[in-house]
């Protein structure tokens, strides 16, 4: 089956800053992509590059990115302790964006174009 309709694929993300923890480790799911989200990434990675946009529009355009495919996340705690539920709406609540762009979108797009042994490892076993 083509990788982007792969329903069991998962693809957890923990940024480099947590990648000491043992016990309750932030991740963020992901899926593949197909091929309509992989231009709208090549799209927005234009427009950053273009050097035209303010600032705000390119964290706009982060976050819109890194959004794109994200399934669900674990074990995010707000500032007081408690667990932030999944909302893509919350996606700037969550982290911040040089994490966005350095780490999570770096680490996304490197995970989601995985080859063929490793969509192997990532299916479950039967």
């Amino acid at each position: 089956m083509p990788r982007a309709l792969e329903p069991n694929t998962e693809i957890k993300i923990v940024l480099k800053s947590d990648q000491d923890k043992t016990e309750n480790v932030p991740s963020f799911s992901y899926r593949s992509l197909d091929g309509r989200e992989w231009r709208q990434v090549a799209l927005v990675n234009d427009q950053i590059d273009s050097g035209e946009l303010s600032a705000s529009q390119s964290l706009d355009l982060i976050y819109k990115t890194i959004g794109i495919g994200l399934i669900g996340w674990e074990n995010m705690i707000d500032r007081d302790g408690e667990p932030i539920p999944f909302d893509i709406n919350m996606l700037d609540m969550v982290i911040d964006p040089v994490e966005a762009s350095a780490d999570l979108m770096a680490q996304v797009l490197g995970s989601v174009s995985l080859d063929i042994e490793d969509k192997k490892k990532l299916e479950p076993s039967q």
